[in-house]
């Protein structure tokens, strides 16, 4: 009522020099003016008045009948003004758009018009949340188009989108998806591909999201984007940013990450070009994309997107709820890295900025953790139970309490609290008891850590038998009693404890009571639960190929300690040739099956879009179970989220089991070499080896060493016990690398010679009357990765003279090659190799010329001059300096027999696939002069040897059961039989000078391992004695294949030779046979 007294003050002065006419005109407006007011009673006095001045127009004596003429052109003006502010001044489209609706209500305006004017006026009431009001303007819209135009009009497209939003904001679901559905349905039977559509598919993806049915929802998102390419514009780019950033988030949700990364991108470049400061969207976005990352296991991707995220979310709001989140996920990321110490910064950083309790706890748990693997056991303690205390308060999900229960068990456990931990470990089994989940694997494995409390901290094997047989039982019945192999898509790899806890026992009830049949049992066992972590693999990530590998790494060594005895005991053969195939699974089988793999896609017609549709479905198969335990451990998982999750993962399990059935159908050898998990036995490894050439493999554990010895003819394998004094003679042998000149002394020579003869004496001594006069191939285990056998001496005599070079060193009797393990060796994989007839490519960028990159590096000198020698002497291309790119390499590198890389290489122990040769930087760009592990891997390179004469391509972190992570396995991936590479750090003159002789003794024709061996030879016979110590040459090993050039060129040659034969020979007989037939008509 205040608001209107002020409207008859300003009326009265408006019109103060004609009163008597202002009356009667006011006396005349009054039910119109009050109508307007009780309509829009929360707007504004100007908003009032301009209903006012409408109708002071329309009955103004002076000027109404003028502008009754021009009433209707006015009200199109109005409405195509108000239509073209709604995107970017609402204010001032809806003073329009309300002026226009009082002259609709005094005139008879045609309908076409008047819904333009219903609909606008519509949205206008549902944006001032008037939903009732909004929704029967947009009704009677509906009913004149409906008049106009007739009911399957698309006319009628827009205005269902926006009573179907109305319903939305009143969150009644069904009502709003039933418009929009009328809506879509409307514009596709009129085959309109218009922004209406685009609004339409959009709400459906949305409305189908909140109902929980996110397969729908990203079937609307994705009909939304056909819109889009079709239309190519959607008005506010914003909103489309908007819209980019929410599919992203369903592509996750849906396991389909690339796709997800791509509509990321698209949001991204349009939030930076309209430079906006909607700063949390962007924060958001670098969030989600983090989190992509996350799922696809590249967690320094998703580190570096998460960081992102905090930044822009640091510089703009530091109070931001996403604040501490962020941290959180830095923090976890951090530890899946294995950076414990930055994790622990991120965390407490997290603490300092109020997280919710979830957030606080989630903090908690990792921080926890973190210290642990950090030694910090006091600060680690403090934080679990600040986590179980958290719990008690009654706010969170009670399930959260199982997890945490069993982490603190195995940390006290760990730290010998074994009361303590055992009373933990037994609240999680009430717990789970309590919320009714005794058959879950969870469960299971719970079991079977109990089982291993009994057995290590209270040495109670009886107990420990008795939990082990329960788990058993769980995952029995999980398995429907059928192994993993017949069981689809299984992929939990905590099934293996308590098969192998078991074995475990029974062997150690054997030692106590030396009874065979406990253990036959065991070996059994351990043969059966082996054989089931080899199916799973398949069904595995990378991630949990590398955590089954650690897994198995001591299974392996006691399973083969296990059939050693049997053997002893019993003299089959049987388990010689088990003990073997355990040995060989043991090593590298991460590698032996991607080699695998290659091998199939190149040697088998199976199509290229086959091979996509299985890596697809693997990647979102493996994406969904991470989203899926994401989910359960939420303070509040969400059931319609946890319910699609498991649906999703279902259909996308069983769409890959179809794919598997028709690919074993359609292309039987593809399958069968893909999925062929086989490993080398005794008797085909025997069959593949020369006559002079003898293969040791070893299997390392923390008390015995195993060395099986193979040549053509004989194949045996016996066992010794290793000490302290083994492991400080390897761990001296190793550190070579650490040689420093000025600080060396005759007793540093001497202690040398002791420790290189002490491992002769382990490692070969033993087996020195079957491989003398023969070849040697190794296959190393565990730490003996990082030796080279070059060093072990068969004396232990000390020289008058402090001259390295006169040492009897096995190199000197023995040509030497390694490998990672025999299958990889002798894998058909690398058998034969496509011919080209480009000899030698030579790379050495000098970093001298590369400011970019020279920071902390030192620069190369001779690698220059290497690099043109060894081009030299096979006729090769040498690109030098500047000329040393990346992009070179990508371009030219491909088609060469021989490929020479005299670079600088950096390891990354905690990421290897990180690992990188520095290339010379094109225009300075850093990202392309890092030729990462990585990217290697996706080579397709024709070259039978690559040589890394580079610092530490051999070196790099031991990965429990998979072996050291270096450069030169992403060589082996992309199909390169022989790589020559470099244990340490190498001086570069000394590197130049090896390669010289090795080339020059390669291209007389000897086999790799030879040439090899005289390059060392020659180099020492020319070398002082300072540059005779073994850290100069003995870096220097072959990896793989050790066959000379000519060999290829003499079988193809032998071929060509047969072949003619035979033509010669037919020829022969066919003319001889003309011949007797012609004297045999002279003779008739």
């Amino acid at each position: 009522m205040h608001s209107l007294l002020h409207f008859f003050v300003f009326y009265f002065k408006l019109r103060k020099e004609r009163l008597i006419t202002s009356l009667l005109t006011f006396l005349l407006l009054l039910p119109f003016i009050v109508q307007g007011y009780n309509s829009i009673s929360d707007l504004e006095i100007n908003e009032i008045v301009s209903y006012t001045r409408f109708a002071q127009e329309k009955f103004d004596p002076e000027i109404g009948d003028s502008i009754l003429m021009r009433s209707v052109d006015r009200l199109e003006e109005i409405v195509l003004e108000s239509e073209r502010l709604w995107l970017t001044d609402k204010e001032q489209s809806e003073k329009l758009i309300v002026s226009a609706f009082e002259i609709l209500k005094q005139e008879r305006i045609n309908d076409s018009l008047q819904v333009r004017v219903y609909h606008v006026y519509g949205k206008l009431l549902v944006d001032r949340r008037k939903y009732i009001a909004g929704i029967d303007t947009l009704l009677k819209c509906v009913e004149i188009k409906k008049r106009v135009f007739g009911g399957k009009n698309s006319e009628l497209a827009n205005t269902y989108n926006y009573i179907g939003i109305a319903y939305f904001r009143l969150r009644q679901y069904n009502v709003a998806m039933a418009y929009y559905k009328k809506s879509a349905d409307v514009l596709n039977k009129n085959n309109q591909i218009n922004i209406n559509l685009f609004d339409a598919n959009l709400n459906l993806g949305i409305m189908s999201a909140v109902k929980g049915e996110f397969d729908l929802s990203y079937k609307y998102f994705n009909s939304a984007l056909f819109v889009l390419d079709s239309i190519g514009s959607a008005g506010d780019s914003l909103l489309l940013a908007r819209f980019y950033s929410n599919f992203g988030l369903m592509a996750t949700m849906m396991g389909k990450f690339d796709d997800a990364i791509k509509y990321y991108t698209v949001a991204e470049s349009i939030f930076k070009e309209k430079d906006t400061s909607d700063f949390l969207s962007i924060a958001r976005l670098s969030l989600n994309k983090g989190t992509n990352a996350y799922y696809q296991y590249d967690y320094s991707r998703g580190k570096l997107y998460y960081k992102e995220s905090l930044d822009v979310l640091l510089k703009n709001d530091k109070t931001s709820f996403a604040v501490p989140k962020s941290y959180n996920n830095l923090c976890a990321v951090s530890m899946k890295t294995g950076a414990f110490a930055e994790s622990v910064q991120y965390g407490l950083s997290g603490l300092n900025h109020n997280p919710d309790n979830y957030i606080k706890l989630l903090i908690f748990q990792n921080l926890a953790e973190s210290y642990a693997f950090l030694g910090s056991i006091e600060r680690a303690e403090y934080y679990y139970v600040a986590a179980i205390d958290l719990l008690q308060d009654g706010q969170l999900n009670p399930t959260k309490s199982i997890s945490l229960f069993r982490s603190y068990a195995d940390f006290l456990f760990d730290n010998q609290k074994l009361e303590e931990s055992r009373m933990y470990y037994f609240k999680a089994l009430e717990m789970f008891k309590s919320f009714k989940q005794s058959d879950s694997k969870v469960y299971a494995s719970l079991l079977s850590r109990l089982g291993d409390y009994y057995r290590y901290g209270e040495t109670d094997t009886d107990s420990a038998l008795i939990f082990y047989d329960q788990s058993i039982a769980v995952w029995n019945n999980i398995l429907n009693n059928k192994g993993v192999a017949q069981s689809e898509n299984f992929d939990d790899i905590r099934f293996l404890d308590a098969y192998l806890g078991k074995a475990q026992v029974l062997a150690s009830q054997f030692r106590e009571l030396n009874k065979l049949e406990l253990l036959k049992e065991s070996c059994d066992i351990y043969k059966w639960a082996l054989d089931q972590a080899v199916a799973i693999t398949s069904n595995l990530d990378r991630e949990s190929q590398l955590l089954l590998n650690e897994k198995l790494d001591r299974a392996y060594d006691e399973a083969v300690n296990l059939t050693y005895t049997l053997y002893q005991e019993t003299s089959n053969n049987k388990y010689k040739e088990l003990a073997f195939e355990f040995a060989e699974r043991s090593k590298s089988s991460v590698l032996l099956a991607a080699v695998q793999n290659n091998n199939a896609l190149k040697t088998t017609d199976v199509p290229e879009y086959i091979v996509q549709s299985e890596q697809q479905l693997q990647l979102e198969i493996n994406g969904m179970k991470k989203l899926l335990l994401d989910e359960q451990m939420k303070a509040r998982p969400l059931a319609k989220k946890l319910s699609f999750i498991n649906s999703r993962l279902l259909l996308l399990m069983n769409t890959y089991d179809s794919l598997v059935n028709q690919i074993e159908q359609s292309y039987p050898r593809y399958f069968a070499l893909k999925y062929d998990r086989s490993v080398i036995n005794m008797s085909e490894l025997s069959e593949q080896l020369r006559t002079d050439e003898v293969l040791l493999e070893y299997v390392l554990s923390d008390s015995v060493l195993t060395i099986f010895c193979l040549d053509r003819e004989n194949n045996f394998f016996f066992q010794i016990s290793v000490d302290t004094v083994f492991y400080d003679a390897l761990d001296q042998l190793i550190n070579v690398k650490n040689f420093d000149m000025s600080q060396h002394s005759k007793e540093d020579m001497v202690v040398f010679i002791q420790d290189a003869n002490v491992l002769w004496e382990y490692l070969i001594d033993s087996v020195y009357t079957q491989i003398k006069d023969k070849k040697l191939i190794i296959v190393p285990d565990g730490l003996l990765g990082y030796l080279s056998f070059d060093l072990l001496l068969s004396s232990p005599n000390i020289p008058d003279e402090l001259d390295y070079k006169l040492l009897p060193y096995l190199f000197k009797e023995f040509p030497l090659s390694y490998s990672y393990s025999s299958s990889l060796r002798f894998n058909s994989y690398f058998q034969s190799k496509e011919t080209t007839t480009h000899e030698l490519i030579a790379f050495a960028p000098d970093l001298k010329f590369d400011k970019e990159q020279a920071s902390g590096l030192s620069s190369l000198p001779n690698s220059l001059n290497e690099a043109k020698e060894v081009a030299q002497i096979f006729n090769g291309d040498a690109y030098l300096k500047e000329d040393a790119t990346k992009l070179r390499f990508l371009t030219d590198a491909m088609d060469y027999k021989i490929i020479h890389l005299a670079m600088h290489t950096i390891i990354n122990d905690s990421l290897p696939m990180l690992s990188e040769l520095l290339f010379y930087g094109d225009n300075g760009a850093l990202s392309d002069s890092k030729m990462r592990t990585y990217e290697v891997f996706g080579l397709d390179l024709s070259a039978e040897l690559v040589v890394l004469s580079a610092c530490n391509t051999g070196a790099g972190q031991l990965q429990k059961g998979e072996g050291i992570m270096s450069l030169a396995r992403g060589f082996i991936y992309a199909g390169v039989p022989s790589i020559m590479l470099t244990l340490w750090e190498v001086q570069d003159k000394a590197t130049a000078g090896i390669m010289q002789y090795f080339y020059e003794n390669l291209k007389e024709g000897n086999r790799k391992d030879v040439a090899l061996q005289k390059a060392k030879l020659d180099y020492l016979s020319n070398a002082n004695r300072l540059n005779s110590h073994p850290y100069y040459w003995s870096s220097f090993i072959i990896t793989g294949k050790t066959g000379n050039f000519e060999e290829n060129v003499k079988h193809n040659t032998s071929a060509i030779v047969i072949y003619s034969g035979i033509f010669v020979s037919i020829l022969m007989i066919w003319l001889a046979f003309i011949w007797i037939k012609k004297e045999r008509k002279k003779l008739g």
